[in-house]
């Protein structure tokens, strides 16, 4: 507590007004505006003018509620300084609010002292960070790729630059309220009972503390603020007010950075982001083979002749390849090429990691997945735009292609100037097809039980089997892929192969006399089906 002889000492010598020093020994108390106000028996705007007259006489730095507590800090230090018999000029910035000792808060940020390869990734993120002075650098990747545990690397080997260092996980979907609270009380301790209830004012708080010293901010898991079921990068309703933090962080000027991981590029940074500018992004690429067989080495795999082929099945995912590298050794005894020889790649915690991605997904970007699930082959512009001709405007494909590209669900080829192909990663691609199969068949049992087609949605929208015939190897082993697995299904559901054939052929008189435009490739899907029983008859246990 300032003694009040000491206040009134000061005061003068600052030339503070009597008016002024009875706001001032209220502020000092930590007295609200509304109180002092009512204890003075002065009007509050009253109050603020005679605490700006101040901020001028002491020369105190910041605004808004910063500036109210930089002012009582001043005070304290040249009180602590009287005492020591030392006296000493106010600091430009207090030190409650910009503590001189280097502070980190790690949160709930993982353990990474075993960590696999991502040298030239975290070489390039040091690089912007460090010697180019970006201020936004996002990293972003489908689940799985290491994007948090890279956050946390890269923060660790870099801390020595910054003088505050502070991990947060959005994965919970905390409001920018409480996430802006969280970061101001690190910061910023001693300033708590005045933390801003206006959004923007946190904000302004923020960039005053980043201008002042040099600070590595690293948020998590930004997909969890974003809006599911919709093209990627857009925030959820009730996260609007991140578009502001990122934005104004991004724009206004100071020396720190913030650090942001996703599954989904952000549409603020999409926007603001380029190779010279101040806000970066940076897309996980899949691990080299050298860093992936580091990962079967620690597990103990055998069979290193397979290693290439097993890590070209899974895209060099890391969590991906640490699960499926821990299935073949307790499975398979280490064995990789014994694994290899078993037709499904796509099981168990690899099912769930790409649910949560299948999740977000538009109703577009499902469409083209499915697409090209069952072109099966990587294909151009125009066949996908062929294909959703009837379902999707030519704007509408190239939103959701960007989309899926945000994502890293897609994967772009070019094989000359002229012609850019689009396909899946074979464990996606897997997935994806799992996912048509299994929701065909779903359809297909409805229609029966139901005797109507309303339930037809793919089978109306899609068709099983693309016709080739300049390829009519690639046309019989995609057929043979689609129809098997969907015929496969069918007779768990229907108990019989001579159910499945009877069932079928009754949904196609259903089909008899329908328009085209109302049935799309339903009637064609089943003509499909039909026909690759009578090849699969022995397959199916029919003959």
């Amino acid at each position: 507590m300032i003694p009040e002889e000491f206040l009134k000492a000061v005061a003068s010598k600052q030339g503070v007004s009597e008016a002024e020093l009875g706001v001032l020994s209220l502020v000092v108390q930590r007295h609200p505006i509304p109180d002092i106000a009512k204890k003075l028996g002065i009007s509050q705007d009253l109050v603020r003018k005679r605490l700006s007259d101040m901020y001028k006489k002491f020369d105190t730095p910041g605004r808004g509620p910063v500036k109210r507590g930089n002012l009582e800090q001043q005070l304290r230090d040249l009180y602590e300084a009287q005492q020591q018999q030392q006296p000493r000029p106010a600091p430009a910035i207090p030190q409650s609010q910009i503590s001189p000792e280097r502070r980190r808060d790690w949160g709930e940020a993982p353990d990474v002292s075993i960590f696999y390869g991502r040298t030239a990734e975290l070489n390039n993120l040091e690089k912007w960070i460090v010697q180019e002075g970006c201020r936004v650098a996002a990293i972003l990747g489908m689940g799985g790729m290491g994007k948090t545990s890279l956050s946390v690397k890269l923060a660790k080997e870099i801390e020595a630059n910054f003088d505050w260092v502070i991990w947060r996980s959005l994965r919970q979907a905390p409001s920018v309220k409480e996430i802006l609270a969280s970061i101001l009380q690190f910061l910023s301790p001693n300033m708590t009972a005045y933390l801003p209830e206006d959004v923007g004012e946190s904000i302004s708080q923020l960039i005053d503390l980043l201008k002042a010293r040099r600070c590595l901010l690293v948020l998590d898991s930004a997909e969890a603020i974003l809006q599911p079921g919709e093209l990627a990068g857009r925030y959820a309703e009730e996260h609007q007010d991140y578009e502001e933090l990122i934005e104004r962080v991004a724009k206004e000027p100071h020396q720190s950075c913030l650090v942001i991981t996703s599954l989904e590029q952000i549409e603020t940074i999409a926007l603001l982001e380029g190779k010279t500018l101040p806000v970066r992004a940076l897309h996980l690429p899949y691990l080299q083979d050298r860093d992936a067989w580091e990962i079967f080495r620690a597990k103990g795999l055998l069979d290193e002749e397979s290693w290439p082929e097993l890590t070209k099945l899974y895209g060099g995912n890391p969590l991906v390849l640490k699960i499926v590298a821990t299935t073949i050794k307790e499975l398979f005894g280490g064995g990789v090429v014994e694994f290899l020889k078993h037709k499904s790649f796509v099981f168990g915690n690899i099912i769930g990691l790409l649910d949560l991605q299948f999740h977000r997904l538009s109703d577009f970007e499902r469409e083209i997945l499915y697409w090209l699930a069952i072109e099966w082959e990587p294909v151009s512009y125009l066949i996908l735009q062929n294909n959703l001709a009837n379902s999707l405007s030519e704007t509408g494909l190239i939103e959701a292609l960007e989309s899926l590209r945000r994502r890293a669900l897609i994967e772009r080829s070019t094989e000359t100037e002229e012609i850019t192909r689009f396909g899946l990663q074979p464990v996606v691609m897997e997935y994806i097809t799992g996912q048509l199969i299994s929701q065909v068949g779903k359809e297909i049992v409805n229609i029966w039980k139901t005797q109507n087609l309303d339930s037809a949605i793919l089978l109306r929208s899609h068709g099983l089997v693309k016709f080739s015939p300049s390829d009519a190897d690639a046309q019989s082993r995609q057929k043979d892929r689609i129809t098997t697995l969907i015929l496969e299904r069918l007779r768990k559901a229907f108990r019989s192969p001579q159910k499945v054939r009877e069932r079928l052929q009754k949904i196609l008189a259903l089909l008899e006399g329908q328009p085209e435009h109302d049935i799309g490739y339903t009637k064609r899907n089943f003509e499909d089906l039909v026909a690759g029983l009578q090849a699969n008859l022995h397959g199916l246990g029919m003959g």
